[in-house]
Parts: C-alpha cells; sequence; structure tokens
C-alpha cells in the first residue's frame, strides 16, 4: 500500500515470465496483489481479470482506477 491506496496487477502474461520482469525493475514489492491469466477463463478485454484482482483486495469496481498497456 502506498499512499493509503492498494495496487494490484492484472496480468495476462505467464506469471512466472511477469515476476521475473517485475523482479529484475525492482518493483514486485509496490504491488498489494497480482492475477495472472492463469486464474482466470475468460481473458481481456472481458472484465474477468479486473474482478478477480479486486476481489483479491476487496475493493468494488468504482473504487479503482485502471492503466493499461496496450
Amino acid at each position: 500500500m502506498i499512499d493509503n491506496y492498494l495496487i494490484g496487477l492484472a496480468t495476462s502474461s505467464d506469471k512466472e515470465r511477469a515476476v521475473t520482469i517485475l523482479q529484475q525493475n525492482k518493483v514486485l514489492n509496490y504491488f498489494d496483489q497480482l492475477t495472472f491469466n492463469v486464474e482466470i477463463k475468460v481473458g481481456k478485454p472481458a472484465p474477468d481479470i479486473y474482478n478477480t484482482v479486486l476481489d483479491k483486495m476487496s475493493l468494488k469496481p468504482d473504487e479503482e482506477i485502471i492503466y493499461e498497456d496496450s
């Protein structure tokens, strides 16, 4: 948590690849929750991955801001 904000990551990437990249860039510890492609049945642009990370953080959709990298 940074400044009372939770930070979650919802990625379609493979878990091992994503964690490796986050560790290499020394940013893994900034995230409170991580959600990966293997945890969902329907991928982006469906909301499943976003809903999963929100559930992990006990947040509602109106309490989130999404930043995309596509």
